[in-house]
């Protein structure tokens, strides 16, 4: 009998495929739906969430009762840029990313049971950790890239069906749609008219305007 050794080659193209059919990469727009209860809002005030990826570029566009904005990711340069109309200005802040430590301090636990959303089978996860006043709830799809949705960290996939919690709040996002389409470029990029200044100098900005 032959030894496995004797076929290093043919392990590890099957290494590498079942890599790609475990987490393949996405070009297209992912569309999640959420019902916004900030500020007693009432339920008709459902709005839709879009992700429009290419490669390492992920742009982030909502609309709801309280207009619309448009978030701009680079995730392998770990830079993010807010679009924001403010007072008749046009500005573009950016962050860095990489020093983001919140993500760092939650913990992830597999629960029970699968469900599938937009055709997409995904697992049951619990979200837990010291900014979170209980555990939360997320599916997660493992043959998407996680940095495409980008939500507490170190999760192993698309999330699908996900709990944030803004203002003590729970606000429930759910993938409804999937299109694997081709993007322009140029939606990643910063308009002409917008004033490029960091996020921490626009807050600044406005805390010394009072």
């Amino acid at each position: 009998m032959k030894s496995i050794f004797q076929y290093p080659l043919c392990f590890l193209c099957l290494s590498i495929l079942y890599s790609c059919a475990a987490q393949k990469p996405f070009e297209g727009v992912l569309s999640y739906k959420t019902e916004e209860k900030l500020y007693a809002q009432t339920a008709d005030s459902i709005h839709l969430v879009k992700y429009y990826v290419k490669g390492d570029k992920v742009a982030t566009v909502s609309q709801s009762n309280f207009g619309g904005q448009k978030y701009i990711r680079d995730t392998k340069n770990n830079v993010g840029t807010l679009l924001l109309k403010f007072n008749g200005q046009k500005f573009a802040l950016t962050q860095d990313l990489t020093q983001d430590t919140i993500k760092k301090h939650f913990t992830i636990e597999k629960g029970k049971g699968k469900k599938k959303f937009a055709g997409l089978k995904s697992q049951h996860y619990l979200i837990s950790g010291e900014y979170l006043d209980s555990a939360v709830h997320v599916y997660l799809c493992s043959k998407f890239p996680s940095n495409i949705v980008s939500i507490y960290g170190g999760l192993k996939g698309l999330p699908t069906k996900y709990t944030l919690l803004i203002k003590n709040e729970p606000i429930e996002y759910e993938l409804v749609k999937v299109e694997e389409i081709p993007i322009e470029s140029s939606l990643f990029e910063i308009p002409a008219d917008y004033k490029v200044m960091s996020m921490r100098d626009f807050l600044d900005k406005m805390l010394g305007s009072d």
